[in-house]
């Protein structure tokens, strides 16, 4: 736990011992408002940002914002960006001032700091908040890790397995990890299971000819059969168009994700161009599981402040004090904060981690969002608040019909004025 940034997850009640034992970072995040994908700036890059540097224009109030979702995570043409420069500037900058300070576990005051790992939850930080990380900060990190020789672990526990859309959530960094982790979608939650699968120079760290160089870890329960048969069956379902109505299958019209990717970024309904757009052989993605027409229809609603779908993940961050402000309009004017991002392990090189400052789930013991999170479940939707922030998400099986009957209920509820009442009322969640 000391690897991970202050959160309620790390807190006094729970982890008494917590101190917060390395570098932690305040990512950039990035949320789509009033129809586009804005970049919710920390304060360090505002400090860095150069007056008129801009990396696209048309953005809200001057910042980074982009059309599509597309273009967010086009990491080759982002590259040349101002924005990878100031992103490799504090990252750099960061680490230097770091690894300068003297070491606290040593008695040799020449002895300075270094860092053992980078850990990061690649591209989502799930129980922050379902907070979007710039595809391009965390791209950028790891490859600074590495000239650095540092080694780069990905906790994908929650985004791996197709659960953002990709089998793993670290390809659409650009970059390979030395150790990955990998856990519930693995076994579709039938058993619990969990991998960690590591280079072939990591796995051979700790070869050799007697116990002293193994890793000497295990547990009763490594690699038992039933829970290897339900990993083993749960990929195949996956990743079988036959069984899986959403993986890329460029035989099918229709199913293959750059023909969604085609039809946003306004192809229309024109199949032929649509089918040159195809992938030339199964790419392993999955198709738009989502309606691209909600994100940007939410986006402008008066008491949501962002919103962010990618994969099986659909969540929507409520401005605080929504409830107050929709039973009086006339005070809907207090300041919109954000703070903590909730125990993510991504503020660990390898995050300057006041979680105060971070944009996303609001307070994370808030009670804002049950109301809506009770309306739906009446609905029959079981979603799920994070402070702030109401997600739903589903298998990476789910029909695209089914999908589009959560968004409507969804949507019906945050247009009735019961879910802006009581902010929760009597209602406990189990």
């Amino acid at each position: 736990m000391d690897c991970a940034a202050a959160s309620p997850y790390n807190g006094r009640l729970q982890t008494p011992w917590y101190t917060g034992r390395g570098l932690f970072l305040h990512p950039p995040y990035i949320q789509m408002q009033q129809g586009r994908w804005q970049l919710q700036q920390p304060g360090w890059l505002q400090q860095q940002q150069h007056a008129g540097s801009r990396e696209c224009a048309g953005g809200n109030n001057g910042g980074w914002a982009w059309s599509s979702r597309q273009q967010v995570f086009d990491l080759d043409s982002r590259a040349r960006s101002q924005l990878q420069h100031l992103y490799s500037q504090h990252i750099n900058k960061a680490i230097d001032a770091y690894e300068a300070q003297p070491s606290s576990s040593s008695n040799d005051a020449s002895s300075s700091r270094h860092l053992a790992a980078l850990l990061i939850e690649p591209v989502v930080q799930a129980a922050g908040g379902m907070l979007l990380v710039d595809p391009l900060f965390q791209s950028i990190l790891v490859q600074v890790a590495k000239q650095r020789r540092i080694p780069v672990v990905y906790d994908e526990v929650f985004t791996g397995c197709w659960r953002l859309g990709t089998p793993t959530a670290g390809q659409l960094l650009h970059q390979e990890p030395d150790i990955a982790c990998y856990a519930k979608l693995l076994t579709g939650g039938v058993a619990p299971l969990a991998v960690t699968l590591a280079t072939e120079a990591v796995f051979n760290a700790f070869k050799g000819p007697s116990k002293v160089e193994a890793l000497l870890h295990g547990h009763s329960y490594t690699a038992y059969p039933l829970g290897c048969a339900a990993a083993l069956a749960s990929l195949v379902i996956l990743q079988n168009p036959a069984m899986n109505p959403n993986i890329c299958a460029p035989a099918i019209p229709g199913r293959c994700q750059k023909q969604g990717a085609a039809h946003s970024a306004g192809g229309g309904n024109n199949t032929a161009a649509q089918q040159q757009q195809c992938c030339q052989a199964a790419c392993g993605d999955l198709v738009s599981l989502w309606d691209d027409t909600v994100p940007a229809k939410l986006s402008h609603h008066p008491h949501i402040k962002g919103v962010m779908v990618i994969g099986s993940v659909f969540a929507i961050e409520l401005r605080q004090g929504a409830q107050q402000a929709a039973a009086a309009p006339a005070a809907s004017t207090s300041k919109i904060t954000s703070s903590s991002g909730a125990g993510s392990s991504d503020r660990a090189i390898a995050a300057d981690g006041d979680c105060s400052k971070g944009a996303g789930a609001g307070s994370y013991g808030s009670s804002a969002a049950l109301d809506i999170v009770c309306a739906l479940r009446q609905r029959g939707v079981a979603a799920r608040p994070v402070g702030h922030v109401v997600y739903m998400m589903v298998p990476p099986t789910t029909t695209r019909h089914k999908c589009d009957w959560l968004l409507q209920q969804l949507m019906e509820v945050l247009e009735s004025d019961a879910c802006w009442g009581s902010s929760g009322g009597d209602w406990v969640l189990i």
